[in-house]
């Protein structure tokens, strides 16, 4: 999951919610908390029927701003909790990337 810029480095949560044009493409009331090793980020929802749900975000298809608006496209519900989803984690059995 994302966090707050360390000296050490870390991964910021300002830096890579806006990779992929995250926040031009994914409407506002998500916000990206982390991400997977398939490139897909991980959502919460702030607001609505779904607030509190997590989703993954996978960038899909090349964008162009100028076409494109906010969508659902490409977001899938993972969790209606975040508490479903933090139990739900286990550990990658692939060991690049433990």
């Amino acid at each position: 999951l994302f966090g707050l810029p360390t000296k050490s480095g870390g991964a910021d949560l300002r830096l890579k919610s806006s990779g992929y044009q995250f926040r031009e493409r994914v409407p506002e009331r998500f916000l990206a908390i982390g991400d997977n090793p398939y490139q897909e980020f991980v959502c919460i929802s702030l607001a609505g029927d779904d607030r509190g749900s997590v989703f993954l975000w996978s960038p899909g298809e090349a964008w162009e701003p100028d076409e494109n608006v906010p969508t659902m496209e490409y977001l899938y519900l993972a969790a209606k909790t975040f508490r479903q989803f933090f139990d739900s984690l286990r550990p990658n059995p692939n060991p690049l990337y433990r």
